[in-house]
């Protein structure tokens, strides 16, 4: 007779934090706890992930006298949120950072990465659903579930706690997570998982030879970076980021770059002077034009591309910038994936039909 199926009831998703939530605990680390009891009675403490090592127990300690903390027997309640139509609890558990010259036992204000103490939180998602994943080969989306619970957590933690440089954190940022799954009788099948934003290069290597040339000629210069380039590398670190309202921005401001250089470029190209060119950008009062009339009024008096007659056109001014003028003035606050996507691409799109039909 084939064995009965089992059905599980919760997942739990468990990683530690860049930084403490300065809130009562709500779980324990059986380990430390071990340890400290160890420690108290005189034997020699057993392993323990969050305990120092033996050789490091001579180190000054701040707000204790002793290295770890270990949470009252009285734990909080679990923080039920609701995010995306789905109830999470968390329960988090304030560490010590033990790589330290000096141990502090304590939250320090301002501390965004951890240097004195950092928290672990466990993400319990119940009740699953038909739709959830069924195996382990499916773990960036529990991954990605207990992140987004968590930075509705602290979206709300930052402003009502007055802790505002507790920032919203990334898959990316996350040194390992482990995911287990509740049957009814206890948790089973942890199982560590980690990532970067994209594939391993190996220590053996380095970044090529010429881009380190550039790099080399660069740094020896007093100028900085391209704008045009420093731009790009933000929008794709907000994208790491999942900071999609960034995104936008960002990219509404690269395109605008590029429009008012190929203006130049053009009109520079056509015989116009500099203070001619300055005209053509700015209003009388000298103020600069916006881009929409840039890209609607004086592109084609500039090239002859009547730009605004081009479905790209109004895919670009829809998708990016409405949607940035949207969000500057206060309209709009939140932005989706999908509408950073899209943005990206309307953009890249207007971009490439300019460079077609302005640069022949």
């Amino acid at each position: 007779m084939a064995a009965a199926t089992r059905t599980p009831i919760a997942k739990l998703i468990g990683f530690d934090l860049p930084f403490v939530i300065f809130v009562k605990d709500g779980m324990r680390d059986l380990e430390l706890d071990e340890w400290v009891k160890a420690c108290r009675e005189g034997r020699e403490p057993p392993p323990a992930l969050y305990a120092p090592n033996m050789g490091s127990m001579g180190k000054l300690i701040i707000g204790s006298n002793s290295p770890v903390y270990v949470p009252p027997l009285d734990l909080a309640p679990p923080y039920a949120v609701l995010n995306g139509g789905r109830h999470v609890g968390l329960q988090f558990l304030k560490r010590v950072n033990q790589r330290k010259s000096i141990i502090t036992v304590g939250e320090v204000l301002g501390d965004r990465t951890g240097r004195s103490s950092f928290s672990s939180v466990m993400c319990v998602v119940t009740p699953l659903l038909e739709s959830d994943p069924k195996d382990d080969n499916e773990l960036r989306f529990w991954e990605e579930l207990a992140v987004d619970a968590v930075n509705h957590f602290i979206e709300h933690y930052r402003v009502l706690a007055k802790r505002p440089f507790v920032q919203p954190i990334t898959p990316a940022v996350i040194q390992e997570f482990h995911i287990g799954t509740d049957y009814g009788s206890g948790v089973e099948n942890w199982v560590p998982t980690g990532r970067g934003s994209g594939h391993m290069n190996g220590f053996g290597g380095a970044i090529a030879d010429d881009i380190d040339v550039q790099i080399r000629n660069a740094v020896a210069q007093s100028d900085p970076p391209d704008f045009a380039q420093v731009l790009f590398a933000e929008v794709q670190n907000n994208a790491d980021l999942r900071n999609w309202r960034m995104v936008v921005i960002d990219t509404a401001i690269l395109f605008e770059v590029f429009l008012t250089s190929l203006i130049r470029f053009v009109a520079a190209q056509r015989g116009k002077s500099d203070v001619e060119i300055e005209k053509l950008l700015n209003q009388k009062n000298g103020l600069p034009h916006n881009v929409e009339y840039l890209a609607m009024h004086v592109l084609e008096e500039v090239t002859g591309f009547a730009f605004k007659q081009d479905s790209r056109f109004r895919d670009w001014k829809e998708k990016v910038a409405s949607l940035r003028n949207d969000l500057v003035h206060g309209r709009k606050r939140d932005v989706t994936a999908e509408e950073a996507e899209g943005a990206f691409q309307a953009a890249n799109a207007a971009r490439d039909v300019l460079r077609e039909r302005c640069l022949q």
